[in-house]
């Protein structure tokens, strides 16, 4: 998207490109001829902005320019104010074109988006509209064959997290050490996988009955408040605070505070050292992760996820209440908290006994 500057710091970046008769935001603000008043509208284009994840950006924008391209070949179609027929005959062409639920979804949002952010009403509020959009979901999900709908991947349980750490307890190889700290973490802090990554030890705290772990960013976390992940000293074979620092000790990360958790390890002659400023990347994780599973069960069944949902099923199973284990896994709603969760056959014998 062109980025138009009025002064040195008036950039409009933020807003959809203009389309239409009707001016949008963009447009107002550029033609703002007071200069105090000007002066005071430099900084909205930040604090509208403010209002997204940047992650949320990132998916909006692509999806706000493919319906710009898709309307642009028909002269009858304006893009923005966009009128209901027409965005419900995209949602329908999308649908017809094999699109996922996701990038049907996607499409909307981003429409809503460039809508909003351009100073005009959603047409997707519009019934038609939802009523194109709740079609496309069914028809969408009546596409998938019953092979497609198990590949959800498996809870990791609390069996083979014991069995892993069995393995590899007599290890003294950073990269064993490291995939423990990310299998106890991830399971005993519902941690997802791109939080994990990101967490440096000066986010981390010791405290008599464990630890707790700073997330100054998460996925849930729209105000950016950060969210605190308590992690409990177990004193098992098993317990996530002995292996923290057995992995700090051996590492030499202990007096780096801003080293980061699962950080990238380089190999010498004798052994591995921690190159302590960069974290591991996503495909490094699942690489790892599915190398050392695999030594103990079938890989293909199990993915990042795994530890999520793994801790998430283990804590529900085991009478934890859902208020606490939303908060302990940052779920902003109860149908999110409920896919990572599957209930043991014992679980479900007990509601009718």
């Amino acid at each position: 998207m062109i980025t138009t500057k009025v002064t040195k710091n008036y950039s409009f970046s933020f807003f959809p490109t203009d389309h239409g008769d009707a001016p949008g935001l963009r447009e107002k603000l550029l033609n703002i001829k007071d200069r105090n008043l000007k002066r005071k509208a430099e900084s909205l284009p930040v604090l509208l902005e403010a209002a997204y994840a940047k992650s949320t950006l990132r998916k909006y924008k692509p999806a706000w320019e493919k319906w710009l391209i898709c309307s642009d070949p028909f002269d009858e179609v304006i893009s923005c104010p966009a009128d209901p027929i027409y965005v419900a005959i995209y949602i329908n062409d999308l649908t017809n074109s094999f699109a996922t639920e996701g990038a049907l979804t996607a499409a909307i949002l981003g429409i809503r988006w460039g809508h909003l952010n351009s100073g005009f009403d959603s047409p997707t509020n519009h019934p038609l509209v939802r009523l194109a959009i709740e079609g496309g979901k069914r028809i969408i999900a009546e596409r998938r064959s019953p092979l497609k709908n198990c590949h959800r991947k498996e809870p990791l349980s609390s069996d083979l997290i014991k069995n892993l750490v069995r393995k590899y307890s007599t290890s003294t190889n950073l990269v064993d050490i490291r995939f423990l700290i990310m299998v106890l973490f991830g399971f005993a802090g519902f941690f997802r996988i791109s939080e994990i990554l990101k967490i440096q030890l000066k986010e981390i705290t010791f405290d008599k009955s464990g630890a707790t772990v700073y997330l100054p960013f998460s996925k849930t976390d729209q105000v950016r408040e950060g969210n605190i992940v308590f992690i409990s000293k177990t004193d098992t074979e098993c317990c996530p605070i002995y292996w923290l620092r057995k992995y700090l000790a051996l590492s030499g990360l202990r007096h780096k505070p801003e080293a980061y958790l699962i950080c990238h390890l380089y190999k010498t002659k004798t052994s591995h050292n921690v190159h302590s400023h960069r974290p591991i990347s996503y495909t490094t994780a699942l690489s790892t992760f599915k190398d050392h599973i695999s030594k103990m069960t079938d890989p293909t069944i199990y993915g990042l996820h795994s530890l999520r949902s793994g801790g998430a099923s283990e804590a529900a199973n085991n009478g934890i209440s859902d208020r606490l284990i939303s908060k302990h896994g940052r779920w902003s709603s109860n149908t999110s908290r409920n896919t990572y969760i599957k209930d043991k056959a014992e679980t479900r014998f007990r509601v009718s006994r």
